[in-house]
């Protein structure tokens, strides 16, 4: 039986610096996104690389704000109860891949999550990089995605974020498997 939305099982692994990163995806092609173009805000934005970063649910008005690129850091923003700002922010990446790793800065009052939709695993950055600053990720090299989903927790304000030195690691393409020629006899009249 298969469930709809539900994400084929794989070690989803957390890692908290590019060596590891690297480590974790052995020769994969990566892209980096380093945000060295402004874009201005709305609720639908996309990066130079290619990936899709949409607001959505709850108070959307504020996009200009937290849905952005400027200054060579992109700029999010979320409220947790939805009042101030939208509930979620995904990144819809140009291709499947089986991992990201970013720079994060985070004031220390947000409580910033992420999650690959329908993996009902959720990672808290906070914890993952131990302070205001620091590199997190996520690796899954047997299910490969195509988003990843933000979220806060506990919000009593809107959460503001910044985010820097996006890289992505595109899954291995599946390759071919040729049969092998059938030949045909016929007989000669």
């Amino acid at each position: 039986m298969t469930v709809v939305g539900a994400r084929a099982p794989g070690v989803l692994v957390a890692v908290n610096s590019v060596a590891d990163f690297q480590a974790a995806i052995g020769t994969a092609k990566t892209t980096t996104e380093t945000f060295s173009n402004d874009i201005p805000g709305a609720v639908e934005i996309t990066f130079d690389s290619g990936v899709v970063s949409t607001l959505a649910g709850g108070e959307q008005g504020f996009a200009n704000e937290d849905n952005a690129v400027s200054g060579g850091r992109f700029a999010g923003g979320m409220d947790g109860n939805g009042i101030g700002g939208a509930l979620t922010l995904t990144w819809t990446f140009p291709m499947p891949v089986i991992g990201f790793v970013a720079e994060f800065v985070l004031n220390e009052f947000v409580r910033l999550d992420v999650s690959i939709p329908g993996s009902r695993q959720f990672f808290d950055i906070n914890t993952g990089i131990g302070e205001e600053r620091g590199v997190f990720g996520l690796v899954d090299t047997a299910s490969p995605f195509t988003q990843i989903q933000f979220s806060v927790l506990d919000s009593i304000l809107v959460d503001n974020f910044s985010i820097d030195n996006l890289t992505f690691a595109a899954a291995p393409a599946a390759t071919d498997v040729l049969e092998p020629a059938r030949w045909r006899c016929s007989a000669s009249r």
